[in-house]
């Protein structure tokens, strides 16, 4: 199936402090997929002083290639400490990435930027956050994300950007050390940007409960910047399970657009979509989880 223009890379980002919490996220994301995936790739970004790819980092891209295709990418740009560590390994990845796309090695145009402190709270986030960057692209503008009202009105980080934009505002390129490049950036990403509550900051949270995770749901697909592990525990114990009624209900031939609604012995909506719409933009026809085998590797150094 050829990559739709709207193909999506998921950016992860990590250093060696939180490498483990970034490939137990990588994990969850190809468990709670219900099908292979041809419109999204997931890119292992790691920094600039992790020269080889880890042992475990490669044994986790082989299980996420189970669902989506995976290339490895080490950020050619230097910093440590905060900001001056987050900032490089962004515009390492973005420049790296955009710079493949440009060259026609990349057929995804756009990314999304995660780190190891972000957490799915449904298990259609991607459909959803697809959906969203769309509207964006259709309102001519280049950017998704969560609106932030921290020191001044700008999007979090934790945002997805069509991959032109890194040429078309070369402002993005440098970043001062000492200062967050989405807080720098922020009349450049506002300006190109649309804010999208599908994606949530809440920075610092932590302990979480169950009740509230599952409200949030009905109207947040991401959460970013959580310091502990109440919602990822939550989405390992929840969306997966999710993810397996939803693969009921495919397997039944039940394409509804709410299949959870669906996934019981009879469809309970009596839809028309049930029976004539097919498999969502992105599904790989006829392919199921046991009849999968690992993208090949790409890697793509920046």
């Amino acid at each position: 199936m050829p990559i739709p223009p709207q193909g999506l890379v998921l950016a992860l980002q990590f250093w060696d402090g939180d490498q483990a919490r970034a490939l137990r996220l990588a994990r969850l994301l190809a468990d709670i997929e219900p099908r292979r995936r041809s419109d999204v790739f997931v890119a292992f970004c790691r920094r600039f002083d992790m020269p080889e790819e880890s042992a475990e980092s490669y044994q986790t891209r082989l299980k996420v290639g189970l669902k989506f295709g995976t290339m490895a990418l080490r950020s050619e740009r230097e910093g440590v400490g905060h900001p001056a560590g987050p900032n490089a390994l962004w515009s390492g990845t973005f420049d790296a990435l955009a710079g493949a796309w440009r060259a026609g090695k990349l057929d995804a145009h756009s990314v999304f930027f995660l780190e190891a402190d972000g957490c799915p709270l449904r298990a259609d986030w991607l459909d959803r956050l697809l959906e969203s960057h769309r509207r964006t692209r259709d309102a001519g503008r280049s950017v998704t994300g969560p609106l932030m009202q921290h020191n001044e009105v700008h999007l979090n980080g934790s945002l997805i950007a069509h991959l032109s934009l890194w040429f078309d505002r070369p402002s993005l390129q440098q970043t001062p050390k000492d200062q967050g490049w989405d807080m720098f950036h922020s009349h450049v990403l506002m300006a190109e940007g649309r804010a999208e509550p599908w994606i949530k900051n809440v920075y610092g949270a932590c302990n979480w409960s169950a009740e509230s995770l599952f409200g949030m749901s009905h109207e947040t697909a991401w959460l970013a910047s959580q310091k502990d592990d109440s919602a990822l525990e939550w989405a390992e114990r929840s969306l997966v399970v999710e993810t397996a009624r939803i693969r009921k209900a495919r397997g039944r031939g039940c394409f509804c657009p709410d299949p959870l609604r669906c996934a019981v012995d009879a469809c309970p909506c009596k839809c028309s979509g049930c029976s004539r719409s097919g498999p969502r933009q992105g599904d790989a026809p006829n392919e199921d989880v046991g009849d999968v085998t690992p993208h090949p590797r790409v890697s793509v150094h920046g």
